[in-house]
């Protein structure tokens, strides 16, 4: 019924009832304690079982039954938001051996409604590669503690292990045990080291050449003063 107004349940209740059930539509209804008073009116009168009974809550007065509503909410896979940096930010090109903190969710719930209550093993956050046992990180997720366009998020951090394989490494995200999200990112080779093409897999620098940066490939590694190769394609200095 609309707040505030009166409704009939009792045709839905038998003379001799001592239970009503009301089913209370929350689509909509947003998180926090609700009262809901219901006006049982009078219990006695002519004819009827209560008013011949000897019990004295049966006094013909009118009664009202007060429930009291927790409304909570929880976080949803399908509503929930994922939020990773665009291709110019250095948050999207995590180092072996380093974190990797370019993940942020804002849980809403099945209205839509932003939860910050939910608890934080609710998301499970997987980072890998596919086809190797050892390339996997370890994620973790905290409670909201800023915002995304004045929202609060959960924040995800993952350790990246020191492993020899970079390339395209794989984020999946359940919500609740529920599939929710999956990108791809672009984990890095350390310096010191290129990635070869051919395997993904980051090698020692080349003799004669330079890696002093993160991220380099064969085709981008510099050689020092004096040395040359017929192609950025080939090992051979």
């Amino acid at each position: 019924g609309e707040p505030g107004l009166p409704f009939d349940i009792s045709n839905r209740v038998g003379r001799n009832s001592e239970e009503a059930r009301l089913r209370i539509d929350s689509s909509g209804l947003a998180r926090g304690v609700y009262e809901l008073n219901l006006l049982a009116g009078e219990l006695g009168g002519t004819g009827g079982c209560p008013a011949e009974s000897d019990d004295p809550d049966y006094s013909g007065v009118a009664r009202s039954v007060r429930v009291r509503l927790v409304v909570n909410t929880e976080a949803d896979a399908e509503m929930t938001e994922f939020f990773t940096p665009d291709a110019n930010s250095n948050l999207s090109y995590p180092v072996l051996g380093s974190s990797y903190h370019g993940l942020q969710i804002l849980a809403r719930d099945l209205d839509g409604l932003i939860v910050t209550t939910e608890p934080t093993d609710s998301f499970s956050v997987r980072l890998y590669k596919s086809g190797f046992a050892s390339a996997i990180s370890s994620c973790v997720v905290t409670a909201p503690i800023t915002s995304v366009n004045n929202d609060p998020y959960y924040q995800v951090d993952c350790a990246i292990p020191l492993v020899e394989v970079s390339g395209f490494w794989q984020l999946t995200v359940s919500v609740k045990n529920t599939p929710a999200f999956t990108t791809n990112v672009a984990v890095l080779c350390r310096r010191g080291t290129y990635m070869d093409p051919a395997d993904e897999l980051c090698k020692p620098c080349l003799r004669n050449a330079l890696c002093e940066y993160d991220g380099l490939t064969l085709g981008t590694i510099q050689l020092q003063d004096g040395y040359w190769r017929q192609s950025q394609k080939t090992t051979n200095i």
